[in-house]
């Protein structure tokens, strides 16, 4: 080859290496933190216990009017959830609702993984230990929650989960802690803004925190006041889906019932999330213990940097700009224990005080806890560049990690990034044969994973190919609350799903309590305990205990041509379909209609 030739060359490679290099360094750690969240997190209960099941089906009907425009609860109004709505309706009306969680919990976790790597660079954690830190989140701390799957510390929280709209904004979030650690507090109003739209009660938390940050750790950069008026229009922008169903939330009087809906969503609805007086006795145990272990990180991680009088440098400050903005992230979590005792109506505690707080404390514990293990056992504070970091993994074994600071970090650092990362591929290797079964066990979708046997199945398959497609049909107000995306069939009212926006709750109250028939689901209630499953006991035996008058008033009142039960008939009415868990009745003027018995199988 010519002089000329390899002239050419070499400076074409540098030119094409040098912008691969920065989209590895960025992209490749993304990728490697998508892929552990994926295997424990994306194909767990698609469509089954997660919201997924009542917030997809939900979004399907608010992107398509016309596919169960009879069913009462997927025609309330959407409250903040357009945009979500404008993304996932759609898509799950194009491609179904596996496809739509699957796709969806990717992008979800992509956004997320971009978030945390972004996040981790401001603090100076470097790759393998970054992975260890999920590790620990997803794995130890989920493991000492009381709920199965929650993240959080004790409202059953989660960051990595179902899609619905709190991961983008929970993206959006992360992006912002980063820019505000900092100090770009313009941009990070814009991503704030943005999350409130996609969650109001997530995004408006994590403002008022950002504020509360602001004011209390970062004055100076209030002094600025062109910038602060910056941050404030640009969160307004960005907010702008939610600014609506906010006032209407505050302005909108509500149908006057048995309830208020504030007392609905707090003392019988939700009080696992939002009542604290009905938790068990030592719920406090974990969110002490994950304060503990973050507050200790900081304070080691602040005696590192003082002896090596590192006290000034960018990472230093970062760190103890995330253990400020967790504390103040715990001051709504505070305020609604202290409300609790006096919020007989819930209405301060129906806006979700402990959902922000619950997540930010073992997830920061988890990044500061890492750091600090990292801190301690380097030579010297990480200030390399990011593809020092996080970069430079593709072509290397665990052996040869380049070191996370400019200069060499002493031994001790390179045996812990190197057992991090075995033990992150070690818990992988066996997640991944879990990852496998589930992959397998979809084939069957839906199955048990979305909480719905052989019987119930065919139940659904039947009523879609024999039935009108706007039938409308009474089922039972607890069991089988998915049924209306599995049959796709209109029904009256289900417990779980109760609805986005407070002017259906009065409704809501009153068809599930027809559906109890001669049983009142709601005697006996307690603020200082967890209503929720003895109402839904009582439900259930006052909808299994029907009289044959009652349900046809039922299918009167509702305008049903047809009524779901579980067991052997009843009723004395006409039996479509039965098999050995459920049995299908018409409507005494539809069975002439619908043809003949179905027998038992």
């Amino acid at each position: 080859m010519s002089t000329l030739g390899k002239d050419f060359q070499r400076k074409f490679g540098k030119q094409i290496r040098a912008p691969l290099a920065a989209v590895a360094s960025l992209w490749l750690p993304v990728l490697l933190l998508v892929g552990l969240v994926s295997l424990r997190c994306l194909l767990a209960g698609n469509m089954g216990q997660v919201n997924e099941t009542n917030i997809l089906p939900f979004a399907r009907q608010q992107a398509n009017p016309n596919w169960l425009p009879q069913d009462w609860y997927l025609n309330q109004p959407p409250g903040y959830r357009v945009p979500f709505i404008a993304i996932f309706g759609r898509m799950a009306d194009a491609w179904g609702f596996l496809p739509t969680s699957i796709i969806g919990r990717l992008l979800g976790y992509t956004g997320l993984s971009a978030g945390l790597v972004f996040l981790s660079r401001r603090i100076g954690l470097s790759l393998p230990l970054l992975l260890l830190s999920m590790i620990l989140f997803l794995y130890v701390n989920t493991g000492l929650s009381g709920a199965s799957g929650a993240q959080g510390t004790v409202s059953r929280e989660w960051l990595f989960g179902g899609i619905e709209p709190k991961i983008p904004a929970y993206t959006c979030i992360l992006f912002a802690l980063g820019l505000l650690l900092e100090g770009r507090i313009v941009l990070a109003g814009l991503l704030l803004g943005v999350a409130t739209s996609f969650h109001t009660l997530v995004g408006g938390w994590a403002f008022l925190v950002a504020i509360a940050w602001l004011g209390l750790w970062r004055r100076d950069l209030l002094r600025n006041l062109g910038n602060v008026l910056k941050m404030l229009a640009l969160y307004a922008v960005g907010a702008v889906f939610s600014i609506r169903p906010v006032l209407q939330q505050l302005t909108t009087q509500t149908p006057e019932g048995r309830f208020s809906e504030s007392f609905v969503y707090v003392f019988i609805r939700t009080p696992h999330h939002l009542n604290p007086l009905s938790w068990d006795g030592g719920w406090w145990l974990k969110p002490v213990m994950l304060l503990a272990i973050a507050l200790g990180s900081a304070v080691l991680l602040h005696r590192i940097a003082k002896q090596r009088r590192q006290l000034h440098t960018p990472h230093y400050q970062a760190r103890m700009g995330l253990t400020a903005f967790l504390l103040c992230s715990l001051i709504p979590f505070v305020a609604g224990l202290l409300a609790a005792p006096f919020d007989t109506e819930g209405k301060f505690l129906q806006y979700y005080p402990f959902r922000f707080g619950d997540i930010m404390l073992p997830l920061n514990a988890c990044l500061l806890g890492c750091c600090a293990l990292e801190q301690a056992m380097s030579g010297r504070s990480p200030v390399g560049s990011f593809s020092q970091l996080h970069g430079e993994l593709p072509n290397r074994l665990p052996s040869e990690l380049p070191n996370s600071g400019a200069s060499a970090t002493g031994q001790a650092a390179k045996r812990l990034r190197r057992v991090s990362l075995w033990i992150v591929a070690a818990v992988c290797a066996a997640q991944a044969v879990v990852f496998v079964q589930q992959a397998i066990a979809l084939q069957d979708f839906p199955s048990r994973a979305q909480r719905i046997d052989r019987a119930g199945k065919e139940l659904c398959e039947w009523i879609q190919q024999n039935t009108p497609r706007d039938a409308i049909f009474v089922t039972p107000p607890v069991e089988l609350d998915n049924f209306h995306w599995l049959a796709e069939r209109a029904t009256i009212a289900k417990f779980k799903l109760v609805p986005p926006a407070s002017v259906g709750i009065a409704e809501w109250i009153d068809r599930l309590t027809r559906l109890s028939g001669s049983v009142d689901p709601w005697v006996g209630i307690q603020r200082d305990r967890n209503n929720s499953l003895d109402i839904q006991r009582r439900m259930t035996q006052g909808y299994r205990n029907l009289t044959t008058e009652q349900a046809i008033v039922l299918m009167q009142t509702y305008s049903a041509a047809y009524f779901l039960s579980k067991g052997s008939p009843k009723l004395d009415l006409p039996v479509l379909y039965q098999n050995e868990d459920y049995t299908l009745y018409a409507a005494p003027n539809a069975a002439a209609q619908q043809g003949a018995q179905v027998p038992p199988p």
